[in-house]
């Protein structure tokens, strides 16, 4: 494991790094950050991928978790959104589907073990 320092360091730089990416990609507001999330993102798949193919599912927990923790914001803001227009959050297909995607995904974060990845 990093020491804290060495962590932060690495942080910071990342920061510098996605702060680059903003500042020069020619986009602005969330459009510059799909930018830097996008190469992020092929980072993140570059580092969870097997030598012989396919990708290694406990190396990408974090990305599983941040995924599933962004679908529960997204819920939360949708079944507000249909509460405020008076109706059941249980009639809207997409509430129905959020909430399968958020069981599957939290499924898969929490029976992926390290011994599984190798």
């Amino acid at each position: 494991m990093l020491n804290e320092n060495m962590s932060e360091a690495i942080r910071a730089g990342l920061i510098q790094y996605i702060g680059a990416i903003l500042s020069n990609c020619g986009k602005q507001g969330s459009e510059a950050a799909h930018v830097a999330l996008a190469q992020l993102s092929e980072a993140w798949l570059s580092c969870c991928q097997k030598e012989k193919g396919g990708y290694d599912m406990f190396a990408a927990k974090p990305i599983l978790r941040a995924t599933s923790l962004l679908l529960k914001s997204r819920l939360t803001e949708a079944i507000e959104s249909v509460k405020q227009l008076g109706q059941s959050p249980e009639e809207i297909p997409a509430v129905k589907n959020y909430r399968i995607a958020i069981e599957v995904l939290d499924k898969i974060v929490e029976t992926t073990k390290e011994s599984e990845s190798k």
